[in-house]
């Protein structure tokens, strides 16, 4: 899909893109523009709250601390089958 550069090298993302991708964005939502190998990546950023991440480590460290261990993936399997 072609796109024209505005003033200032701006573009605009096109809205059939936006709604294949089903892209949640306002105006002042920030993107990460990266150079990878002569591609441009545009990827969304996102802001979580401290709480909610805190709250996320906790769970991650009780999940370590209660999960088993496997010894190879049958034995996990076997696990998750019962």
């Amino acid at each position: 899909m072609l796109v024209k550069v505005h003033d200032d090298s701006q573009i605009v993302i096109p809205k059939e893109i936006i709604d294949k991708l089903n892209l949640q964005i306002s105006d002042g939502d920030e993107v990460e523009i990266l150079e990878r190998n002569g591609a441009i990546h545009i990827l969304p950023v996102v802001e979580y709250p401290e709480a909610y991440i805190r709250e996320l480590e906790k769970e991650i460290e009780e999940t370590k601390k209660s999960s088993e261990s496997y010894s190879n993936i049958e034995d996990l399997i076997a696990s998750l089958e019962e």
